[in-house]
């Protein structure tokens, strides 16, 4: 899974000390990380460059955002936005107490998407709203991005039935056989969740 994590500019230690909480967190729930606190590494120039072969952004290539919007930032509300059109699951952070205005207040409630959680937090409660996105993917009909290539030979009675599987369906092959593999292998894998779930407390 690839998060892109973006921090609003802070001269207060506290709240960089919390960003940087936030992106360790991430790391170690197993996720890759790429933000705006770092300069851009090789990872991110790797899915830079392929998101330019595909004719996408790099935020296209992110599975998931993490806002961390304690400081008024003009690119917050460019990525809220692209959230809320591309429904992409994005977890909205702003320390409690932060007079910073929240672009999302000018929606009624019922209005924001269910895609965007809101969550004020402090240093005890900034584990539980990670966990909480983390969550909200995994039980999610978001897909991940397939940006992983594969190469796997099948054998010729496979491919009759991937043909005949998804004929006359909006399906290709490897759709149907990435669905499969999340539906009927990773849903039910309760080793795997148990695993899931130890990395992500």
């Amino acid at each position: 899974m690839k998060i892109y994590f973006f921090a609003s500019a802070s001269l207060a230690e506290r709240t960089r000390q919390r960003q940087n909480k936030i992106r360790d967190l991430l790391t170690r729930s197993g996720i890759t990380v790429a933000t705006n606190l770092t300069p851009l590494s090789e990872v991110d120039a790797t899915w830079q460059d392929r998101a330019e072969e595909l004719g996408q952004s790099l935020l296209d290539q992110m599975d998931a955002l993490v806002i961390e919007g304690t400081q008024s930032d003009p690119e917050v509300g460019y990525l809220l936005a692209y959230a809320i059109s591309g429904k992409k699951p994005t977890l909205y952070l702003m320390e409690k107490g932060s007079q910073a205005k929240n672009p999302l207040s000018y929606l009624a409630p019922k209005n924001i998407p269910a895609n965007i959680l809101v969550r004020t937090y402090t240093d005890h409660t900034i584990d539980r709203a990670v966990s909480e996105l983390l969550e909200q993917i995994e039980h999610s009909e978001y897909a991940e991005t397939p940006s992983i290539k594969f190469t796997l030979r099948i054998t010729p009675l496979i491919e009759q039935y991937l043909h005949w599987k998804t004929h006359n369906t909006e399906l290709s092959k490897a759709d149907f056989l990435r669905q499969l593999i999340i539906d009927e292998v990773i849903k039910k894998d309760e080793e795997y969740k148990k695993y899931r779930h130890r990395h992500t407390e």
